[in-house]
């Protein structure tokens, strides 16, 4: 009988793990042409505009103002936060991303240090974004541990943040 209610107990707690792991991460907000983020999660000198917007010149390359997608899920550990900047160093919807949590005492890790990602789903979770062509869907693993942008049933992309 012991033996049944640990097993019982230890399919509960996977159940859980996997429910919790299929929750959605929400859309936060955006920072358009930002000159600081609020939440310290990208310094200046990282958000500020490309030097030929700041000076009105014209530039030969393609120059996008930077903006700032933010998305939220709360866990066990605090608050995660992932921070897309879209600007120029976009490339094939991919673009460089922060990962943060903010523990319950205010206090912020980087799970996640710039990692060229998947362009974040604003279609879904910003209508005012409704013209962006579908991407990936973002999921925390049941392990808390990695970050998983699935296109589809087929195919995902895994970044671990430990």
């Amino acid at each position: 009988m012991a033996k049944f209610a640990a097993v019982l107990l230890c399919a509960i707690a996977f159940i859980i793990q996997e429910a919790r792991a299929q929750e959605p991460f929400t859309y936060l907000k955006s920072l358009e042409a930002p000159d600081r983020d609020p939440d310290g999660i990208w310094s200046p000198d990282e958000i500020e505009k490309p030097s030929s917007m700041q000076t009105g010149t014209k530039s030969l390359g393609a120059v996008a103002e930077p903006t700032v997608h933010e998305f939220v899920r709360d866990t066990p550990d605090g608050k995660l936060i992932v921070s897309q900047k879209w600007d120029a160093a976009c490339s094939l919807q991919l673009c460089e991303t922060r990962v943060v949590l903010v523990k319950p005492d205010g206090s912020k890790e980087v799970k996640v240090q710039g990692e060229m990602m998947p362009q974040l789903d604003l279609q879904r979770t910003d209508g005012r974004f409704k013209d962006i062509s579908v991407t990936p869907q973002l999921q925390l693993s049941g392990d808390g541990k990695s970050l998983i942008f699935s296109e589809d049933q087929n195919s995902s992309l895994t970044f671990s943040m430990e």
